[in-house]
């Protein structure tokens, strides 16, 4: 049983990858081994429709008949096509590669497509040439793409229009618009009349006023004077509240050395006198016992 079930899915597998699209060559090789080597130089077109990138399909065309192609396989005939032979010796660009120039050339046209049609023909200077109808999927936007066949290269485009860029902007100054007195008359032009230029964002600062005084280049503006006293006496006042900090909670017996009551720098740096403490008790000494409040005495 297993060995059946495994021949089924073989079988399914290889129909699946003969029926999958082959390319234009592939197709041309089937007809090659199937009738005749030498009907190969009588083909005069090659034809693929609904390429999604490749047909499923393929038609090869002689002058008295028709082949198509499926997969690997022959499958039918119909009459054939009476153009100019095809000249293979020349032939360079399968159908695979004739989808990639024009999928190229479609992404820069910014062009969606559903399909491709593919076409292989003699052209005018009996070269083949690749015609690729790129189609979307409403069937409304058709873009037709000729390529040479021998070279790659994209002879012919409709329906694609590229993005055109927008024009970088000249760097160049505008020119200046001369007065219309000017333009009539050359000898007229005064410099006065050019008109002044614009002033810069960061100005240099102005170096003095009209309205100040003119004083020693040593002598330092008063308004930095005003400033550095104005420093000098926030500093002053941070000290004094530094010392009185000080005094309250380091030295003892301290007191506040700013505000009303503060002490001059003179009397700070005069001796402190040293804290008097009460003498010890003589142990021999008499004491008499007060009793207190409503306390009855012994005898």
């Amino acid at each position: 049983m297993r060995t059946v079930l495994l021949g089924s899915i073989a079988a399914i597998i290889i129909s699946a990858h003969s029926a999958n699209a082959a390319t234009a060559y592939d197709a041309m090789r089937v007809v090659g081994k199937e009738k005749s080597e030498s009907l190969l130089e009588k083909i005069t077109e090659v034809r693929g429709l609904h390429g999604s990138p490749q047909p499923t399909t393929w038609k090869i065309s002689t002058k008295e008949t028709s082949y198509d192609i499926r997969g690997a396989k022959l499958t039918s005939t119909s009459a054939g096509r009476a153009l100019t032979p095809l000249n293979l010796s020349e032939l360079k660009l399968d159908s695979d590669g004739a989808h990639t120039v024009a999928e190229r050339e479609a992404k820069k046209a910014a062009f969606s497509y559903d399909y491709a049609d593919y076409t292989l023909r003699s052209g005018a200077q009996s070269t083949p040439v690749w015609e690729v109808r790129l189609v979307d999927e409403g069937h409304e936007k058709i873009a037709i793409l000729s390529i040479g066949a021998d070279t790659g290269k994209v002879l012919s485009s409709e329906g694609l229009k590229k993005t055109a860029t927008p024009p970088k902007q000249s760097i160049a100054e505008k020119p200046k618009q001369q007065p219309a007195y000017v333009k009539d008359d050359p000898a007229n032009y005064d410099p006065a009349d050019e008109p002044k230029p614009q002033p810069r964002r960061n100005p240099a600062p102005q170096q003095r006023r009209d309205d100040e005084e003119d004083t020693d280049p040593g002598i330092p503006n008063p308004g930095y004077e005003r400033a550095i006293d104005t420093v000098a006496s926030h500093l002053k006042l941070r000290g004094r509240q530094l010392h009185s900090w000080f005094d309250r909670n380091v030295r003892p017996g301290g007191r506040p050395t700013y505000g009303p009551s503060h002490t001059t720098n003179d009397e700070r740096d005069e001796p402190r006198q040293p804290e008097r403490r009460p003498s010890k008790p003589d142990p021999n000494e008499t004491r008499y016992y007060k009793p207190a409040p409503g306390e009855r005495l012994r005898d």
